[in-house]
C-alpha cells in the first residue's frame, strides 16, 4: 500500500476550524456590540422635538451647536497647551474643603443605594415583567436605571476627589486677570456624562404607539453636556483667545439649550397634576445651570475664592441630582395614580353605560341591602323610576314569594360566594305578580 499524506486535510480541517473560530468571534463581537447599543438606547431614547412642534428650529439649531462646540474642543485641544496640575486643595488652604467632598460623596452613595433598592424590589417581587408589560409602567424601569448611571457616576466621581485620586489644573485665565481658581477636572467629567441624563429625565414623555420611548428635550439636553467640555478648555488653556472663544460660545450654547428646555416647561404645565411639579424640577434645573455659570465666571476676577466656588459645586451637585430622584419618584407616582384614575373612570362609565341599557333587568344592592342600582329594564318591567327605587331598602321594593330563598342568594352574593339562580314570583309596588328566574345580584 502506499502511504497517505494527511497533512494536506489535517491543514484543510485547522484552516476550517480556524475560519469557524473567526465567525464565532465575529458572531460574539456582534452580539456585544448589539448589547451595547441597545444599552445605550436605554439610556438616551429617540427625540420627539419635532413631534411635538414646540420648537423644532431650536432643536435642529441645539444639534448645530453641539457639533460646533465638538469642533471648537478639538481645535483647541489640538493647537494649544493646557495649565500646569497642582494638588487638591490642602487643610492648609480649607480645612473644610475635604469634608464637603466627602459629604458629597456619602449623599451621593445614599442616592445609588436608594435608586439600587427600587430596582432590586421591583426584581425581588416578581413584578420586572408587568412593568415591562405596561407601556406606563415600563417607563419607571427606564427612569430608575438612569438614575443609577448618574448616580454611579456621581459617587464614583466624588469619591476619587475625596480621597485624592483626582486631576486638579490651575486655572490659567484666572491668573492672567490676577484672581486665583482650583479646577477639579474630575468634576467636569461628571457634569459631561451626568448633565445630559438629568435633563432627559426631565423630558420624558409617554411611549409612542409602537412601544419606542421618547423624550422632548434630546437636543438641548446633550448640548449642555457637551458645552461642558469646552467650558473647562476656557479655564485651564493657555491662550487668552482660545479662553474666550470657549467660554463665549459654552454661555451661547447655554441660552440655545434654554430655548428648548423653557418650551418643555411650558408644555408641561398642562400635563394632568403632576406637569406642574415636572416643569418646576426642570425650571429649576435650567436656572441651577445658570447660576453654576455665573459662579464658574467669578473666581477669574478674583471676586470668590476658589474654594468657595468648588463648595458651592459639591453642595449643589448632590441637591442636583438627589432632588431629580426624589421629584421624579412624586411626580411619576402621581402621574400614574392620574393614569390609574382616568382609565377607572372610564371603565365605570362604560360598565354603567352597558348595565343602563342592557335587555334584562339588572338591579344592584349595597351592604345594607339598600338599592344602588337600577336600569331602565327594570324600571320598564317595576314600573317605578330610578329617583323611586334608588336607596330604598330592596325588600321593601320588590317582594319575592321564596323570600327566604331569596334572602339567602343576596346573603352569598354580598360574601362573594357562586350563588345559583333562583325561580321565584316578584311583586313589584302597586303591580301585579311576575315570575322571574332571578341570578345573583350585583353588589359592589
Amino acid at each position: 500500500r502506499r502511504p497517505v499524506n494527511l497533512l494536506p486535510a489535517l491543514a484543510a480541517k485547522a484552516r476550517m476550524a480556524a475560519a469557524k473560530g473567526d465567525m464565532a468571534m465575529v458572531t460574539n463581537s456582534g452580539d456585544l456590540i448589539s448589547d451595547i447599543v441597545g444599552f445605550v438606547s436605554k439610556v438616551f431614547p429617540q427625540n420627539a422635538s419635532g413631534d411635538l412642534n414646540l420648537c423644532p428650529l431650536t432643536s435642529k439649531f441645539c444639534d448645530i451647536c453641539t457639533f460646533v462646540c465638538l469642533v471648537i474642543a478639538a481645535f483647541v485641544h489640538l493647537n494649544y497647551e493646557y495649565a500646569e496640575t497642582r494638588p487638591a486643595v490642602g487643610p492648609k488652604e480649607d480645612p473644610w474643603m475635604k469634608r464637603f467632598l466627602q459629604l458629597t460623596a456619602t449623599l451621593s452613595m445614599g442616592g445609588l443605594l436608594y435608586e439600587l433598592c427600587i430596582k432590586a424590589t421591583i426584581k425581588t417581587m416578581g413584578l420586572t415583567k408587568t412593568y415591562q408589560d405596561d407601556l406606563t409602567l415600563r417607563n419607571r424601569l427606564r427612569l430608575n436605571m438612569k438614575m443609577i448611571i448618574v448616580f454611579s457616576i456621581l459617587t464614583t466621581c466624588y469619591h476619587c476627589m475625596a480621597y485624592d485620586y483626582q486631576y486638579v489644573h490651575k486655572g490659567w485665565l484666572a491668573e492672567y486677570y490676577g484672581g486665583h481658581q482650583i479646577i477639579y477636572s474630575v468634576r467636569y467629567i461628571e457634569w459631561t456624562c451626568c448633565a445630559p441624563i438629568v435633563f432627559s429625565v426631565c423630558g420624558h414623555m409617554s411611549h409612542a404607539p409602537d412601544g419606542t420611548p421618547r423624550n422632548g428635550i434630546i437636543p438641548s439636553a446633550l448640548l449642555t453636556g457637551i458645552y461642558c467640555i469646552i467650558s473647562w478648555q476656557g479655564l485651564v488653556v493657555k491662550s487668552w483667545f482660545a479662553a474666550w472663544l470657549c467660554i463665549g460660545w459654552a454661555f451661547f450654547s447655554y441660552f440655545v439649550a434654554c430655548v428648548e428646555q423653557l418650551y418643555f416647561v411650558f408644555y408641561l404645565k398642562d400635563m394632568g397634576r403632576a406637569g406642574p411639579l415636572r416643569a418646576g424640577l426642570l425650571f429649576y434645573l435650567v436656572v441651577m445651570v445658570g447660576i453654576y455659570g455665573v459662579v464658574y465666571l467669578l473666581p477669574i476676577p478674583g471676586w470668590i475664592s476658589a474654594t468657595i466656588e468648588n463648595k458651592f459645586y459639591c453642595v449643589f451637585d448632590a441637591s442636583f441630582k438627589l432632588g431629580s430622584s426624589i421629584m421624579l419618584i412624586a411626580t411619576y407616582d402621581i402621574s400614574c395614580n392620574e393614569e390609574m384614575r382616568r382609565s377607572a373612570v372610564t371603565t365605570a362609565k362604560d360598565l354603567q353605560r352597558l348595565i343602563d341599557t342592557a335587555s334584562v333587568p339588572i338591579f344592584g344592592i349595597d351592604t345594607d341591602w339598600c338599592i344602588n342600582q337600577w336600569n331602565q329594564k327594570t324600571c320598564g318591567i317595576t314600573g317605578l323610576t330610578q329617583e323611586q327605587a334608588l336607596g330604598r331598602p330592596l325588600m321593601d321594593v320588590l317582594h319575592f314569594a321564596k323570600t327566604k330563598e331569596a334572602e339567602e342568594l343576596i346573603r352569598k352574593a354580598l360574601r362573594g360566594d357562586s350563588v345559583p339562580y333562583l325561580e321565584t314570583t316578584i311583586t313589584a309596588e302597586g303591580d301585579s305578580p311576575r315570575f322571574y328566574r332571578m341570578m345573583g345580584p350585583w353588589a359592589p
